[in-house]
């Protein structure tokens, strides 16, 4: 036992909980990046979104558009530009696989022309998926709803590599029962198999924005039928409304006539002369 400066009676117990109290408190932190670390590289895929929901001089049709994010340290950046549009992504992902991404983009020939992109989703190995809608800078008008898939890779291959490798198999000298299968082809290269992901991923973009724009159109279809369908309930009722007024109208009129009519016979009868009666009558 020891007794400190401060007066406390302490320990070779306590000085070693409280050692690996700092010990554990310096690692957390390390142990998180470390995780997120593992995510660091290049995430290729695309932006699939569906039709304009606004009135626009510019095409309003879906289009998809492939797109790189470069990540480290939890952190994601990147960019999407072509001759007429200029796109800047920033985002993060956490150690649950969460994931939050924004865009900002402008037509360069007319930079008033802005809009927003709001995208959250979550990472499962080497597949992110994001959702979300692209909106005016102020967020005031929704313009199209949008869809994201990247992968990477490096992450996959970093995946298998930390996997435990499978149980050797001793050899054995048994001969075999049947004839040797042929060599079997080597695996495309790397690059190639990305490629062809890639590809796939582009693919179910397109048809996935397909898809929305379809419903998109049979949403509003709905809603114009709907429409329609109220406004002609609505002149039906004004149309019975103005019967009805001119109908209370007309017989306010007749009404009205009527009396006039009895009332002038009442006072025409008031004014006949009564004939005096002469002694020949009698």
């Amino acid at each position: 036992m020891k007794i400190i400066p401060s007066g406390r009676v302490t320990s070779a117990k306590g000085y070693a909980l409280r050692a690996w109290i700092l010990c554990a408190t310096a690692l957390t932190p390390i142990l998180a990046y470390s995780q997120i670390n593992t995510l660091d590289g290049e995430w290729m895929g695309g932006l699939a979104c569906g039709e304009l929901q606004t009135p626009s001089a510019r095409s309003t049709k879906a289009f998809t558009a492939g797109v790189t994010l470069n990540t480290s340290m939890g952190s994601m950046r990147g960019t999407r530009q072509s001759a007429q549009i200029l796109e800047t992504y920033s985002g993060s992902i956490d150690r649950t696989g969460r994931v939050t991404l924004d865009a900002s983009g402008h037509w360069k020939g007319d930079p008033s022309r802005a809009w927003r992109i709001r995208l959250h989703g979550n990472q499962s190995g080497s597949r992110m998926v994001l959702r979300g809608p692209m909106e005016s800078p102020d967020g005031k008008t929704h313009l199209r709803a949008c869809h994201m898939e990247l992968s990477n890779l490096a992450v996959e291959q970093r995946a298998r590599a930390n996997s435990k490798p499978s149980p050797v198999v001793p050899k054995t000298s048994v001969r075999p029962t049947h004839p040797a299968e042929p060599a079997r082809e080597p695996p495309p290269p790397a690059g190639q198999k990305q490629q062809g992901e890639q590809a796939q991923a582009a693919k179910a973009l397109e048809q996935k924005a397909i898809e929305n724009a379809a419903e998109e159109r049979a949403i509003t279809a709905k809603r114009q039928a709907d429409d329609a369908t109220a406004a002609t309930a609505r002149t039906q009722a004004l149309e019975i409304e103005n019967a009805r007024l001119l109908a209370e109208k007309a017989a306010a009129e007749r009404a009205a006539a009527e009396k006039a009519a009895t009332e002038k016979r009442a006072a025409d009868a008031k004014k006949v002369p009564i004939k005096a009666r002469s002694t020949m009558d009698l």
